[in-house]
């Protein structure tokens, strides 16, 4: 197959309207001003959070957490904070919550300052070999 050799078109040259420079200006930033609006819209109502009874989850940062285990529901809004707020409050103490019942009812290691399973197995263990 041979490939024939055209010559490129004719380039046509466009002149570019220059009229209402000003008008063109102030509908561009007004553009940007919508598309900016809209985005700041947006951001701020998906980061909303609804009033009312919510499911709180834990955030655990340890291992040490049985969080899969409950679920806690909370009723959102009832303060004089953000719903937000309330919740970010909230699921902290859940959290605590959460790793300090683990350590609790824990029965194959003991913790430091905590009295839990382990200790209790392990000193009534004692106990009970000595009579």
């Amino acid at each position: 197959m041979k490939y024939i050799k055209e010559q490129p078109k004719p380039v046509e040259k466009i002149e570019i309207n220059e009229k209402n420079i000003k008008l063109r200006v102030i509908l561009l930033i007004i553009s940007f001003s919508v598309l900016i609006g809209s985005i700041v819209f947006i951001f701020i109502g998906l980061n909303k959070k609804d009033k009312g009874w919510n499911e709180i989850k834990a955030m655990p940062q340890t291992e040490y957490s049985c969080a899969d285990d409950f679920v806690f529901r909370y009723n959102l809004g009832t303060s004089d904070i953000s719903a937000k707020l309330e919740e970010k409050l909230i699921c902290g103490e859940y959290t605590k919550s959460i790793e300090y019942i683990y350590k609790l009812v824990n029965k194959y290691k003991e913790y430091e300052g905590i009295n839990n399973l382990y200790y209790i197995n392990n000193k009534f263990a004692i106990i009970d070999n000595c009579n």
